[in-house]
């Protein structure tokens, strides 16, 4: 206990943004791994990709920590975008689209879990299921899927933080993106 407390005493002194999270609650472990990019990799994203936003909290604790980036925000699930587009609204540096990447424009199917963050294109096994029963419930509906390379919103050749959460769908992510 003491040695934990000694941890966040440290992260305080060597990141002291870190006190801000608590009045603008915002994520201390999602902000302090942003910061040692920033801080330690002496790295400020142009351009920052969120893939598989879920309710959008790592995009948020992003754009605190770049306000000046553009912030391109994707998320299939339709409750999950409706309360991402309430957080940005008003953010004209934000671009939200509410389809998936994957490697295929198309129609597809998406397996929309009760507990959202294990939904995904792909099918949920067995093993999931059993060994993390609140995943057991899902209902297929469609959505549409879209290559990365096949939108032309996104300049990428600035400085790009990308983060890509889709539940096993990575790797066909990032073959849309073409070569």
């Amino acid at each position: 206990m003491l040695k934990e407390y000694i941890e966040r005493l440290y992260n305080i002194v060597e990141y002291p943004i870190l006190l801000k999270t608590i009045v603008n609650k915002i994520p201390r472990e999602i902000l302090k791994n942003l910061l040692f990019i920033n801080k330690k990799l002496k790295f400020t994203p142009d351009i920052i990709i969120d893939i598989g936003a879920a309710n959008g909290t790592w995009a948020k604790t992003a754009r605190y920590l770049f306000p000046k980036a553009k912030l391109f925000i994707f998320e299939p699930i339709p409750d999950s975008f409706k309360n991402i587009e309430g957080v940005f609204n008003n953010d004209e540096n934000s671009f939200l689209f509410n389809f998936a990447l994957d490697n295929k424009n198309r129609m597809t199917d998406f397996h929309l879990n009760d507990f959202s963050y294990s939904s995904s294109i792909l099918e949920m096994t067995e093993k999931q299921k059993s060994d993390f029963p609140i995943t057991q419930n899902d209902r297929i509906i469609k959505i549409k899927s879209y290559r990365f390379d096949s939108l032309e919103e996104i300049d990428l050749s600035k400085k790009v933080l990308m983060k890509i959460d889709v539940q096993g769908l990575e790797l066909r992510v990032l073959e849309g993106f073409g070569q």
